[in-house]
């Protein structure tokens, strides 16, 4: 049987998400279900300082874990992976945390409606 894909979540905690846009309450959620279903081995959980998208946060990044993320993933990230693509959701809120969980990383089903979001009163 073939082992369980790991997967790398990364949250932006920039001026604009972090302070703005409560990302660090996103981090802390994460954390918290990750832990509650079960799926510390398999997530990996980390922060970005910018994903150079500040009008579209708060943003979390999913992508497959590799061989390249030993060390924070602010040093890491942008490293090419051979494991599939990363994708970025936009203004993220927190009830749609457990949806990331359940459809990206156990379902392995990337979450369209999720991306390219700018939160309200971005035009």
């Amino acid at each position: 049987m073939r082992e369980p894909t790991r997967y790398r979540v990364i949250v932006c905690r920039g001026p604009e998400c972090g302070e703005r846009r409560g990302s660090a309450a996103l981090y802390a959620e994460l954390e918290r279900q990750i832990e509650l279903n079960g799926l510390a081995g398999r997530v990996e959980l980390d922060w970005q300082s910018c994903f150079g998208r500040c009008q579209s946060g708060p943003n979390i990044m999913v992508r497959e874990a590799s061989e390249h993320d030993a060390g924070p993933a602010r040093f890491t990230v942008l490293l090419p992976t051979n494991t599939g693509e990363a994708v970025l959701y936009n203004a993220v809120r927190i009830e749609e945390l457990g949806r990331i969980l359940r459809d990206h990383v156990v379902g392995g089903r990337p979450i369209r409606a999720m991306m390219g979001r700018k939160p309200p009163g971005f035009d």
